[in-house]
């Protein structure tokens, strides 16, 4: 059966979109039969498709690299075995790497963040995420508009009243707290695996900040 894309749509069905879930390719000498010394036509067509990817997963806004900061002393202590036995797995299926940073006290987040070199962070990774409760988030998204202002030219403690540029990484959060207001806010839940999904796909929404 042939599918015309075109007709999809009309008759008052809604237009789907299609995508590719399973791709399978084999290569012939048009003998019937493999050569292994001819695979060029095969290798140029697996690096097309290939680059290909590539590029539909960097237009789509999705992450490749992650920077995750995780509290472990934050709500009931678990924020380490949330990421770990949740989160991590989640990323790992979606193809997205990432980097993991302990805190080792209050203030820490917002410290690395807001010195941290541009190669080691703008550089390297496509987003910064806290895993935690509203507390180690604070100190994400403090961290990341005081990074911000300092490369803007912006003095935050002298100027109140100075516009806040916009952070260059977007910042997301997995709840792994008491409370988990800010996922709720963000997320609409405190649902862990819920967060995680919404992280993968590259979802990013705009929220005006009091600073």
């Amino acid at each position: 059966m042939e599918l015309d894309p075109s007709k999809f749509g009309r008759g008052g069905v809604p237009r789907r979109k299609w995508l590719v879930k399973h791709l399978c390719l084999r290569y012939s000498n048009g003998n019937n039969s493999s050569s292994k010394g001819d695979t060029g036509p095969f290798l140029d067509c697996a690096k097309a498709l290939s680059s290909a990817c590539c590029r539909r997963h960097r237009s789509s806004g999705r992450p490749r690299r992650l920077l995750v900061l995780v509290n472990p002393y934050g709500g009931t202590g678990k924020g380490v075995q949330t990421f770990q036995g949740t989160v991590a797995p989640v990323f790992r299926a979606a193809g997205v790497e990432f980097e993991v940073l302990t805190t080792a006290r209050a203030g820490h987040a917002a410290e690395v963040l807001s010195y941290a070199p541009v190669q080691e962070l703008e550089e390297r990774f496509d987003g910064v995420v806290s895993v935690g409760g509203d507390g180690v988030f604070n100190e994400v998204v403090s961290g990341m508009l005081r990074r911000a202002a300092g490369a803007a030219g912006v003095d935050v403690d002298r100027d109140e009243d100075a516009p806040l540029p916009r952070p260059s990484l977007p910042v997301g959060v997995i709840p792994a707290g008491s409370t988990d207001t800010a996922s709720l806010c963000v997320h609409g839940t405190a649902d862990v695996l819920t967060a995680a999904l919404i992280i993968v796909r590259g979802h990013r929404f705009i929220y005006d900040v009091i600073f």
